[in-house]
């Protein structure tokens, strides 16, 4: 299929600490991808003001919505599925 299910684990994490924050950054085909969005416009070679305002937009990094999860004896596991063609940036910080 186009994702593989990944199960990121991180270890390491103050003893002590419950929960953390995590939130998780990707660049594949369709997020974070203004090449993409270029061909769909049929490769202008000199986009109009207005396409070249929608290539910016897609070629922001995209990032899902942060969340809470739970820590158990310092690990935080992770599962979510990854495109095949693609790279997710998965930053987990201290709750405060």
């Amino acid at each position: 299929g186009f994702f593989a299910a990944v199960e990121l684990t991180v270890d390491g994490l103050p003893a002590g600490q419950t929960t953390a924050r995590v939130r998780t950054f990707v660049v594949d085909e369709e997020r974070s991808n203004a090449f993409t969005a270029w061909k769909k416009m049929d490769s202008p070679r000199q986009p109009t003001a207005e396409q070249y305002r929608r290539l910016e937009e897609a070629g922001k990094l995209w990032g899902g919505p942060e969340e809470t999860v739970a820590v158990k004896e310092g690990k935080v596991t992770l599962p979510f599925d990854l495109a095949r063609r693609g790279v997710e940036l998965v930053v987990v910080e201290r709750q405060k």
